[in-house]
């Protein structure tokens, strides 16, 4: 009772929902987008950069090609940005995936540099680094494949790891408790014609989202948007978007007959 408490105060419900509460994604607009906003920790001195490629909508394929892009330029995007450029502390690049939605990559390195000087950096290192798949060999592709496919595998090593694993399937509404095997499984029959394909026809021309963050108290930017940008959005129009455009809404249906369901065939 304790646990279920913890979930529902936070939440404000009192009584048992007929349908959830809408919650979806929007398709990015082509090209890339700019938007510009003021921290909120007057502490802070960091600013941030978040760029968000929108690869592709949400399947197997694609999410399975999205976590092996991650799988082999996760850790070269850390170590150009942070460990040689020095940009900040928090430095990342991974694959996401939204059930209904889409699946894409994104980039966040937080720095005491202007964001507009991190989100230039950014880029150029992902305009550089996007021709990966067409260098890379047979052998190199095996390896990151398997590399993939044995996380995918790999057991929880506690009830919290197992349980944080279920929870992201309640949260995203998407209840593939099997998920993780079914990619491994898919991963395994892919190759590396179709990453080159993957890369060429979808990450390339992949929509952008990009988010700066400046340190409270730091004057904006009035200067117009790098010329490489497509548009830069104000808070008005980022609402009216969010009014007009073409919402993936997530499953609203409550199924408590199935949720039982599933839970007696794992008892």
């Amino acid at each position: 009772q304790g646990l279920i408490r913890s979930f529902l105060e936070p939440l404000g419900v009192s009584r048992p929902l007929d349908v959830l509460p809408e919650s979806g994604s929007l398709p990015l607009p082509s090209g890339w987008t700019l938007l510009e906003r003021e921290g909120t920790n007057p502490d802070e001195r960091n600013g941030a950069a978040i760029v968000t490629l929108q690869v592709g909508e949400y399947g197997l394929d694609d999410k399975c090609l999205v976590d092996l892009v991650s799988q082999v330029l996760g850790q070269r995007f850390f170590d150009e940005l942070r460990t040689k450029q020095q940009l900040g502390y928090i430095v990342s690049a991974s694959s996401f995936g939204e059930p209904q939605g889409f699946v894409g990559l994104r980039m966040v390195v937080q720095s005491e540099r202007p964001p507009r000087e991190v989100l230039s950096r950014v880029r150029a290192w992902a305009e550089e680094s996007w021709g990966f798949a067409d260098q890379m060999t047979e052998d190199e592709f095996a390896e990151y494949r398997a590399a993939l496919v044995s996380q995918l595998r790999e057991r929880p090593k506690s009830l919290n790891e197992e349980f944080g694993l279920n929870w992201a399937e309640v949260a995203s509404r998407n209840l593939d408790f099997g998920s993780q095997d079914a990619e491994a499984n898919r991963l395994e029959s892919l190759t590396l014609g179709d990453l080159r394909r993957f890369v060429a026809e979808k990450l390339r021309a992949a929509p952008a989202l990009c988010t700066l963050v400046r340190p409270p108290g730091v004057a904006e930017d009035i200067e117009p948007a790098p010329p490489n940008f497509d548009r830069r959005w104000s808070p008005e129009e980022v609402e009216a978007y969010r009014k007009s455009g073409p919402w993936r809404l997530r499953d609203a249906a409550i199924r408590r007959d199935s949720a039982e369901g599933l839970a007696r065939s794992r008892l």
